[in-house]
């Protein structure tokens, strides 16, 4: 059964599921943090949401900016009440990665370090699990193009990523 229409302020943690665990190619198959903060603005079933992403092991900074809408749904197994909420989502994001160049000038090598700046689109989709009026748990699978991996390394490439995150609820309407 559809419910009404939520209207909120969220604020939740979180971290890449498969880095923390196994790692991947980019950490040599180990296990690294990938954490993600994002505050949810949800008003009318409608989420505004603006994040920030950081992958020390690479170098990778993202801050992110979502519209999404919510699709709750309640389900009552053994007369208790269980709540989840579907959000797919549209993300615009700012890829900042550290790059060391080596270049030659006059006949003098140098090697610099500098910050580049990419802009991506990607998809959001989220399932979210009510644990009770303040807590929520949520997964959440990301798929954005990646204009910095074809920049640095000539592959491009877009990126599937999968997230648990806790979300902590306030000003509930």
């Amino acid at each position: 059964m559809f419910a009404q229409k939520a209207s909120y302020i969220a604020v939740s943690v979180g971290a890449d599921i498969r880095n923390s665990i196994t790692g991947s190619a980019p950490t040599n198959n180990k296990s690294a943090f990938d954490g993600i903060d994002q505050i949810h603005f949800v008003g009318a079933n409608v989420e505004l949401g603006m994040g920030f992403e950081h992958f020390p092991q690479l170098k990778f900074c993202r801050m992110f900016g979502s519209l999404g809408y919510h699709f709750p749904l309640y389900a009552y197994p053994f007369g208790n009440e269980i709540k989840t909420t579907f959000v797919p989502s549209l993300e615009c994001s700012m890829i900042t990665r550290n790059v060391t160049e080596n270049y030659t000038y006059k006949g003098v090598q140098y090697t610099e370090e500098s910050k580049r700046g990419f802009m991506a689109i990607g998809l959001n989709l989220a399932a979210q699990w009510q644990l009770n009026d303040s807590f929520a748990v949520q997964l959440a699978t990301n798929i954005l193009p990646r204009p910095d991996i074809a920049f640095l390394y000539g592959d491009n490439k877009t990126v599937i990523s999968n997230y648990f995150k806790i979300l902590y609820t306030f000003n509930k309407n």
